[in-house]
């Protein structure tokens, strides 16, 4: 088979002067004249904007020390900004949006069917919401995620500044054990200071991992 670029009436004659040159060279040969389309313009432009680093997730990311040699590996299957901050990251700010105010709800403005059109609703309010969540909110649980966290142990320590800018994604995988097997060789090949693990799962050439099955064919040793 052989692909040709289709430029109309002129594919046609070049695919039967090919099928002629390929018999009169070796005749047993049979050459079929395959027309290719041309590409698309789409296909020179990215239809997507690229997605910010710190928007990215599924990824492998290596922070600095601006201060030292030492570094952290690490792996998050959520967005890289949502990880480093709680590694103790400082968040720009981000610009407030000004809401439009929303018309107040009542229950003369709802449309109800004449079943329900006699009973009294008690509608509660979204401020009433949040403060009877017994759930601890995301400020308080990052400082305490931030003071397990290497890398902020390395900065309370040592009084050294890591360089949040330029940390690096080094590789990225959809699947969560491949994504961590790929943390591990990362680790392992560049050895960073600040990583108290070796390796997040065991190196073993399995692609669905470990299973907790025992093997069904035991080996006896010989010990004679």
């Amino acid at each position: 088979m052989v692909e040709v670029p289709y430029v109309g009436s002129a594919t046609s004659k070049v695919g039967k002067q090919l099928i002629k040159i390929g018999e009169e060279i070796c005749p047993n040969t049979h050459i079929q004249i395959i027309p290719k389309p041309p590409r698309k313009i789409s296909n020179f432009f990215p239809k997507k904007d690229p997605v910010p680093k710190n928007f990215q997730s599924r990824i492998v990311y290596h922070v600095k020390c601006s201060d030292c040699n030492s570094s952290y590996i690490g792996e998050t299957t959520r967005q890289g900004c949502r990880r480093l901050k709680e590694h103790g990251a400082p968040q720009k700010k981000l610009p407030t949006v000004v809401s439009q105010p929303q018309p107040s709800v009542t229950t003369n403005t709802l449309r109800r069917s004449a079943r329900n059109r006699g009973r009294v609703v008690n509608y509660r309010s979204m401020e009433t919401l949040i403060e009877d969540d017994n759930i601890n909110t995301i400020e308080e649980i990052e400082p305490y995620i931030a003071s397990h966290s290497a890398i902020h142990q390395h900065e309370l320590t040592y009084k050294h500044k890591i360089n949040w800018e330029d940390w690096e994604i080094i590789s990225k995988d959809s699947n969560s054990y491949r994504l961590r097997v790929r943390e591990s060789l990362h680790i392992l090949a560049i050895q960073p200071e600040l990583n108290k693990t070796v390796s997040s799962v065991p190196l073993i050439i399995h692609p669905e991992g470990l299973g907790r099955r025992k093997p069904k064919v035991k080996i006896k040793l010989n010990n004679d």
